[in-house]
């Protein structure tokens, strides 16, 4: 589950940045209760662009603050290192 709250958008003609808070919890039903959980927190901030009328996503940097729980469960991290 992934939750963003608190977003505080600046728009500049065509060019928008949004920062947020947010929280993900991650759950793999297939390791053992306890090791089953990782739980992060932390700062958003998307850059967006106005494409023909849309606004698009350019970039994202996400700012952990808080990690809580087994990395292992976020698929990225291998030997506790995010790749």
């Amino acid at each position: 589950m992934h939750i963003s709250t608190n977003h505080e958008v600046t728009i500049k003609e065509n060019v928008a940045d949004c920062k947020s808070a947010y929280c993900i919890y991650r759950v793999d039903p297939t390791l053992e209760a306890g090791q089953d959980r990782l739980d992060t927190a932390g700062n958003y901030l998307h850059r967006l662009i106005r494409v023909d009328q849309e606004w698009r996503v350019n970039a994202i940097k996400q700012t952990v603050v808080v990690m809580s729980g087994n990395r292992q469960v976020h698929g990225a991290f291998h030997n506790g290192q995010i790749e």
